[in-house]
């Protein structure tokens, strides 16, 4: 299996919506963890997607996922991504703060 399928499984299988195109691979995925990291300090974890969309804070992509809080969502991605191989020190050198979620 590859990353984004290993994560779209344990996000399926979490109740989650899977993110699908929200990035190719490791690296792509990381940046994508990042821009939500620095959403949520800026405008707390309690914000659902969809309104940091229509807000155009977040790009459409994350749509799929509209009603759901971004610190829920954020912190099924964070499992998701260790669940497929991504160690907490590659999430930790992304500068990516986890506590957030």
């Amino acid at each position: 299996m590859s990353f984004v399928t290993d994560v779209d499984a344990c996000m399926t299988a979490s109740g989650m919506p899977a993110p699908g195109n929200l990035y190719a691979d490791v690296t792509s995925g990381l940046a994508a963890l990042k821009m939500m990291s620095d959403v949520i300090m800026k405008y707390g974890a309690q914000t659902t997607i969809g309104e940091l969309i229509v807000a155009g804070t977040l790009p459409e992509i994350f749509e799929v996922a509209t009603g759901v809080m971004i610190g829920v969502y954020f912190g099924a991605l964070v499992k998701c991504f260790v669940h497929a191989g991504v160690s907490p020190g590659q999430i930790a050198a992304a500068g990516i703060d986890t506590s957030l979620a």
